[in-house]
């Protein structure tokens, strides 16, 4: 699997936050480098091959997204 830098303005400090050597097997939440807060690397998603149709559902009431569910489920559908 390729890494490579992500860049991601964080929405609560606005800092420019970047990741060296991240990969999808990383995930797409991370902490601001900044404020330290957890932010979604959501350029990165948008560009996943996982997500050819770059679907979005991030809520903003929630602050979560389709990725963040994904982490809540094990292999076998049940929460951990």
């Amino acid at each position: 699997m390729y890494t490579h830098e992500a860049v991601e303005i964080c929405p609560h400090c606005m800092f420019e936050h970047y990741e060296k050597d991240w990969n999808p097997n990383k995930g797409y939440r991370v902490t601001c480098m900044n404020c330290e807060e957890s932010i979604l690397l959501c350029d990165e998603c948008s560009h996943a091959e996982d997500n050819q149709e770059r679907f979005c559902d991030w809520e903003r009431e929630t602050c979560k997204c389709f990725r963040d569910l994904k982490v809540c489920y094990n292999k076998d559908n049940k929460r951990r």
